[in-house]
């Protein structure tokens, strides 16, 4: 399991979890976990995007959003290096 924080934009962090099983027969998906805060605080609505780093695709090969405690998971298809994106949309003002 790797783990580490990534800071995104101005506004928090986005920890993130790999556990990824070494298959040598069978690759199968791995979980990209984690939560995203802003110091103690955590952000739900935050909507993150999982891409290969190396940018042979430029489609994500995941997306999603934070759930209300501010945690996520996206499916990584296959070993390699990806990035995530996550981008927080203001809320507008009645």
């Amino acid at each position: 399991m790797i783990d580490r924080i990534v800071r995104s934009g101005g506004y928090g962090a986005v920890a993130v979890a790999l556990a990824c099983a070494a298959h040598a027969q069978t690759p199968t998906g791995c979980p990209v976990l984690g939560t995203v805060a802003a110091g103690r605080a955590t952000l739900p609505g935050v909507a993150l995007s999982l891409t290969r780093a190396d940018g042979t695709a430029s489609a994500p090969v995941d997306v999603t959003s934070t759930a209300v405690d501010g945690s996520y998971v996206l499916e990584a298809p296959d070993t390699g290096s990806y990035v995530v994106k996550a981008e927080r949309h203001p809320v507008p003002m009645i």
